[in-house]
């Protein structure tokens, strides 16, 4: 399962950004799902919100497809959406899912490392690969940020991160999702 997270700028909407992940993900043999609330923009976008949505959106999926919540699960995001795909993943590791991994495309915070105090002391999440994908044309979400989100990550226990770099802008590459996945 390769569960897609938006920003909480504009209008944070997971599903809008969903159709970008899904040509290289569905060729690879993934499922991908996103969820939103039913009103858009939440006035108050936090951690739990976004877990009541997706924990309904697993559980229906587990009612679905019984054992799913075994399955291997990616908490994915670009900019903003990366951010929240750290905090995600946290969230997912310390629920018991089979996360295999996060990738974070255009991200220039380290929001994995404080999720990980707060929602996964057993440190299991920080066992997770973690790709971050960097366009080399990136003013938004610099090189110099990646390397300060890797560096931010490795300091403070994750031990499977890879940087790797794109030919690029502000943007998800289908390259480096494939490689990625």
């Amino acid at each position: 399962i390769l569960l897609v997270s938006a920003s909480s700028d504009g209008e944070a909407s997971s599903i809008r950004v969903m159709p970008a992940f899904t040509n290289v993900a569905l060729r690879l043999g993934w499922i991908v799902m996103a969820v939103d609330g039913p009103y858009g923009k939440p006035p108050n976008d936090n951690p739990p919100w976004r877990w009541g949505l997706i924990s309904s959106l697993l559980d229906h999926v587990n009612k679905t497809w019984p054992g799913s919540k075994k399955w291997p699960i990616v908490a994915a995001g670009v900019s903003g959406g990366a951010k929240w795909s750290g905090v995600i993943g946290a969230i997912l590791a310390q629920k018991g899912y089979n996360l295999v991994g996060v990738f974070m495309g255009g991200v220039n915070q380290d929001m994995a490392s404080k999720a990980a105090q707060l929602y996964d002391p057993a440190v299991r999440f920080k066992r997770t690969p973690i790709y971050l994908s960097s366009g080399t044309k990136d003013k938004i979400a610099t090189p110099a940020h990646h390397e300060e989100v890797k560096e931010s990550l490795i300091s403070n226990g994750f031990s499977k991160v890879r940087l790797e770099s794109f030919e690029g802008g502000h943007a998800l590459s289908d390259e480096e999702l494939r490689k990625a996945l």
